[in-house]
């Protein structure tokens, strides 16, 4: 697939774009590299942090009836009113995704990260299906075709049929990952969304097969096989950690090496510059391997604070 340096130049000096995103995700679909790519909003944006807190900030003066002007107390009493009859209407927890979903979108469509990515999306010649992760995660696929998006909306039904039927039957035992993130322990789920975003077969079954095991997840395996290779004196390939948060089956899996080669020389062949960040975002992608476990146990501590803001996914407004 041809790219525009033009554009690639303008990528490489933005500064309204994560590095990891634009070699990582945005590069490595548009040169082929990978088929697809994911970019999860608002976290992955530059100002993804800023725009957590003012999310959270927004949603909590919404449920206290704030979030009309002060200034205007009738469009304040109107607000509130309407609000009262929404309520009625939707269960509690309905309202309270809804509401925060509509503040998440409306938050992100005004970043400049966001606008930015857009652009570029447009400028390389790909295309974009979001879908609602939860209601504080939208997920930007980074396609180029139509058949990609059919698989992305696919993707998002069986997730939405997977996290419905957990609900009505729940999963009492096993770890947090499976009760709040039950399409990551679906098989069906697993290789469907693997395959799209360009991850070895090998990988994907061993993932599958991690995250329904009851001893180790796939992140907890991953960590371990790095911390026991090392200890042997065996350095893992960084090539085959070719994806931020990707987790190769063992830690020199010639498939997953020879994708981050490919990605590798994508790069060199547009600049040199590009290729050097991505040697090294190769190194950072193995670390944060190692260290997913505990940033897992953090998450799902969050999670578990934040356990009224949690939602089914949807198709995403931010098109």
């Amino acid at each position: 697939m041809g790219v525009d340096h033009a554009v690639v130049e303008r990528l490489l000096h933005s500064s309204d774009v994560l590095e990891r995103v634009k070699l990582q995700s945005l590069l490595a679909v548009a040169t082929g590299a990978r088929p697809a790519a994911v970019v999860a909003v608002p976290a992955e944006l530059p100002e993804g942090a800023q725009l957590s807190v003012q999310i959270e900030h927004q949603f909590h003066e919404h449920m206290q009836g704030r979030d009309q002007d002060p200034y205007d107390p009738l469009a304040r009493l109107l607000g509130r009113a309407v609000d009262r009859v929404r309520k009625k209407l939707l269960t509690e927890i309905k309202y309270k995704t809804e509401a925060l979903n509509n503040i998440v979108v409306e938050n992100v469509k005004k970043a400049r990260g966001y606008q930015a990515l857009r652009k570029l999306v447009d400028e390389l010649g790909l295309s974009l299906e979001i879908e609602v992760n939860r209601p504080t995660i939208q997920e930007l696929y980074l396609i180029t075709g139509a058949e990609q998006a059919l698989e992305v909306r696919e993707l998002g039904r069986l997730r939405r049929d997977l996290r419905y039927a957990s609900v009505r039957n729940p999963i009492l035992h096993g770890p947090p990952h499976r009760r709040l993130f039950p399409e990551e322990c679906s098989p069906e789920f697993t290789r469907l969304s693997g395959r799209l975003l360009g991850y070895p077969d090998c990988c994907i079954e061993r993932y599958s097969f991690d995250q329904s095991s009851v001893t180790l997840s796939a992140q907890e395996r991953a960590s371990e096989q790095i911390i026991q290779s090392r200890a042997a004196g065996e350095e893992p390939d960084a090539f085959a950690y070719f994806a931020h948060s990707f987790f190769p089956c063992e830690p020199r899996c010639p498939q997953a090496s020879a994708a981050g080669h490919r990605l590798y020389q994508a790069l060199e062949g547009l600049s040199a510059r590009a290729a050097e960040t991505y040697r090294r975002q190769l190194d950072e992608n193995l670390e944060l391997v190692v260290a997913y476990p505990e940033l897992i146990q953090e998450h799902m501590a969050h999670l578990k604070r934040q356990a009224m803001l949690a939602g089914g996914g949807k198709s995403g407004p931010l098109a």
